[in-house]
């Protein structure tokens, strides 16, 4: 019997709106189908159905759950579809349920995917068979050091132009015990042992590593790259990538660009380029908050690729102190990317004005940049309730002064 017979897919649909747990409990061994892998699969349709509104299909199969957890969503995939688009071939090294081979393929003339996990290979080809994407190639293989250059040699038979190649790679980056790991060293595969091989097959290398993973650990453990591109969907980081094309990079980290780039809920993309280098010689200026003032908060991608003086410079900002990455102006900034705030009130971080606080807000929105407590923390310490009409930032300003910053989000 085929593993994605129809008993199989048949009892998928009926169930899909059934507790998982319940079905497990009720039917595992009383098919001749794997109620496990129908069960993941209808939790995997459930959540893929907000990340890929393209794979909403009822035929569609994913046998783990880690594999929708932690695969692109349409956003990013459509985002690395800009970078693959002027390849011709692309191997994807760590395939998975492969939905950012999927987008490779449709600007690309052929796909090579390889994916060490025999069932997400067998559910990758069955799913790219339902969606007709018949230019992928999948291959149940796991990369190593010793099999790279035959693969590649493969991968990239018939393509005589090196430059229309190019290499995707999202290694594991968990252990053998689940934990997460941050450093390219303890990805699998591990990206250093391999990069030189690739990068005499294809002139062109794509990394997706921890979002978590320090920017500038990675740039020198990698040697030479491009660019580096942090990606936040909704203004939460969901991607780190670090692109290297042969015929155009850096050997000196500090002057390799950083893209930080945003997706606002109005569906329009926020960036800053800018390069270490440039972040280290900017000079800013610092200023004491005011009533009357604004305040802003950068994006996320922003904060994690670190543009901070960047910020302050390129949007005509001061900045409250060299750690709080909190920013003010007396005129309003409209092109600003991050949130923008009025403030109101300036509180000291005392007994008295605690109480003030209390008794003034009784519900606000609470955040901490560069404060002694965490912002749950904070919001016992001032007794206040979660609410969305204020908010409230504990920072710090020089001279050790902590402060609270009422404020009203603009619209």
């Amino acid at each position: 019997m085929s593993r994605y017979s129809e008993r199989l897919l048949d009892f998928i649909n009926e169930n899909q709106d059934c507790e998982p747990d319940k079905l497990l409990l009720t039917h595992s061994g009383k098919h001749e189908f794997d109620v496990k892998l129908a069960v993941n699969t209808i939790e995997g349709r459930k959540r893929m159905l907000k990340k890929m509104p393209e794979w909403a299909n009822r035929e569609m199969i994913y046998p783990t759950s880690i594999c929708t957890e932690q695969s692109s969503s349409y956003h990013t995939g459509l985002f690395k579809q800009k970078i693959f688009q002027n390849a011709s071939v692309i191997a994807d090294l760590t395939g998975g349920i492969g939905v950012d081979s999927y987008y490779a393929s449709q600007v690309a003339e052929r796909v090579v995917i390889f994916e060490k996990n025999k069932i997400l290979a067998e559910a990758a080809g069955h799913n790219f068979k339902i969606l007709k994407r018949n230019n992928i190639s999948v291959h149940n293989t796991e990369i190593s050091q010793s099999n790279i250059s035959d693969l590649l040699s493969k991968a990239f038979e018939g393509d005589t132009q090196k430059e229309n190649r190019l290499v995707f790679v999202d290694p594991s980056r968990r252990g053998a015990e689940g934990q997460r790991s941050y450093s390219i060293t303890d990805y699998e595969p591990n990206i250093l042992d391999i990069k030189d091989t690739i990068l005499k097959y294809s002139s062109r290398l794509l990394i997706k590593v921890s979002p978590m993973a320090d920017i500038t650990k990675t740039l020198n453990q990698l040697g030479e790259c491009s660019k580096v591109l942090v990606v936040s969907v909704y203004n939460e980081c969901k991607e780190l990538l670090f692109y290297i094309d042969i015929n155009d990079y850096s050997l000196n980290t500090e002057n390799v660009p950083i893209e930080a780039w945003n997706l606002t809920k109005s569906g329009n993309w926020q960036t800053l380029s800018f390069s270490i280098n440039e972040e280290k010689n900017t000079g800013i200026e610092f200023q004491n908050p005011s009533s009357g003032q604004f305040l802003y908060e950068p994006n996320t991608s922003i904060i994690k690729a670190g543009g901070f003086k960047i910020t302050a410079k390129r949007f005509s900002l001061s900045k409250i102190s060299v750690n709080s990455h909190l920013y003010l102006s007396d005129e309003y900034t409209a092109d600003f990317q991050g949130r923008v705030f009025n403030i109101l009130e300036i509180f000291n971080f005392d007994k008295r004005d605690i109480k003030k606080i209390t008794n003034s807000y009784p519900k606000a929105s609470v955040a901490v940049r560069n404060f002694p407590l965490s912002a749950q923390e904070l919001r016992e310490r001032l007794k206040i309730e979660e609410g969305d009409e204020f908010f409230l930032f504990g920072t710090h300003l020089p001279n050790n002064q902590r402060k609270i910053i009422i404020c009203k989000k603009l619209d």
